[in-house]
């Protein structure tokens, strides 16, 4: 059987967003009883941020690839990563039979060997954006930045000249990809979805788990960062809250889950709101998304107008309205406004529209969502049906 190989450089057990999606597609792989290997950093690189789960029972074939240069063990040096990842390749190629090689970047420095083992042994080779590699927006970040981004641009331009697939995130990305480089067949850029962990929300009965809530209480959730984006966006919110409680004879509680920011605490305090603050600090996953399900309303930040968090397709799951402090005109506030019940506040004034809006009407985030679509198992059955083209 040919070997395929997923060169990442974060990978179990690095417990971080960053090796959740090659994760994913690899057990997905192994269950279709291929023969995968992993080329990742040693977990040396990975600091603290190591998980030991239930992935031991994959038994992963594992490369992991160490800098002989190691006088900075968490830094990510492009020249030296690049040609350390370029010798595990290429060893690994001399003694297997590669029926393909997929990259996930962010990093992208290993992006560029794809064209290398296309050109030199004639294996096809994938190249999934998991982020943006460069800043569309780098003319206006001064000349330093200008240099770095318009350097990426150049690299990038060369990793995908001759890709057999080029894969995001967001639909809008992939139509910004077919844009930037019309000479490339367009049927070549494939959206797959980042999507919510099926098998793990599958085992919740997770609409079991609603409790009987006073109806003079209303409950919104935040799952992950909030303020750690944008301290205004905690002080609307917060004022919003204060705001409203006094006046109002229903309450609002608000329930942050993910590491404790201290700005919304001490904030909620100014205000004299902390009873109505709950902080859980990190959880497991499902242990969030449970709390999560008992919420009326979602509220979510995010930082880039180019790529799209996977806490949103948790969001979507669970089918709350949802309030997003972001931009309007961002991948992710496009992507939201499909939905019934999103909201985008990007002026302060829109947070007190949005929440009266929802308490009035009290709807779902849609009433005719097709949840199926933006699980992670949809959207691997999709690139596995791309993947055997090759």
């Amino acid at each position: 059987m040919k070997k395929i190989l997923l060169v990442s450089y974060y990978f179990y057990p690095y417990n971080l967003i960053g090796s959740k999606r090659m994760m994913y597609l690899a057990k997905y792989l192994m269950n279709h009883e291929e023969d995968v290997t992993i080329v990742k950093a040693d977990n040396s690189y990975y600091g603290n941020n190591i998980e030991q789960m239930e992935e031991k029972q994959y038994h992963f074939n594992v490369i992991n690839v160490k800098k002989k240069l190691d006088f900075k063990k968490q830094s990510i040096n492009e020249f030296y990563w690049y040609h350390t990842f370029k010798k595990a390749i290429e060893k690994f190629i001399f003694s297997h039979d590669v029926k393909y090689i997929y990259f996930s970047g962010g990093p992208f420095f290993y992006f560029l060997l794809g064209n290398y083992f296309k050109k030199k042994y004639k294996i096809p080779f994938v190249l999934d954006f998991r982020d943006p590699w460069y800043d569309t927006d780098f003319r206006s970040k001064g000349i330093k930045q200008y240099l770095i981004q318009y350097k990426k641009r150049i690299l990038e331009k060369i990793a995908v000249k001759n890709a057999d697939y080029i894969i995001n995130v967001t639909d809008q990305l992939t139509e910004e990809y077919r844009k930037r480089y019309p000479l490339i067949q367009k049927n070549k850029f494939v959206t797959i979805y980042n999507g919510y962990d099926d098998q793990l929300l599958k085992k919740l009965n997770i609409y079991d788990l609603s409790n009987k809530k006073n109806p003079e209480e209303i409950h919104i959730g935040i799952f992950g960062k909030f303020s750690y984006y944008n301290k205004q966006h905690g002080n609307w919110l917060l004022k919003y809250i204060q705001k409203f409680n006094k006046k109002n004879q229903k309450k609002i509680f608000l329930h942050h889950i993910g590491k404790e920011e201290k700005y919304l605490i001490e904030k909620a305090k100014d205000l004299n709101i902390e009873k109505y603050f709950y902080v859980y600090g990190c959880l497991e996953y499902t242990k969030g998304m449970k709390i999560l399900s008992q919420m009326d309303i979602l509220i979510l930040n995010h930082r880039s107008k180019s790529s799209i968090g996977t806490k949103i397709y948790d969001y979507i799951y669970l089918n709350k309205p949802i309030i997003a402090f972001i931009e309007q005109n961002s991948v992710i506030g496009n992507f939201l406004n499909q939905f019934d019940y999103a909201y985008i506040v990007d002026e302060e004034e829109k947070l007190e529209t949005a929440f009266q809006f929802i308490l009035k009407n009290n709807g779902q985030l849609s009433e005719h969502l097709n949840k199926e679509i933006y699980s992670r198992k949809y959207q691997m059955e999709k690139l596995y049906r791309i993947l055997n083209n090759l």
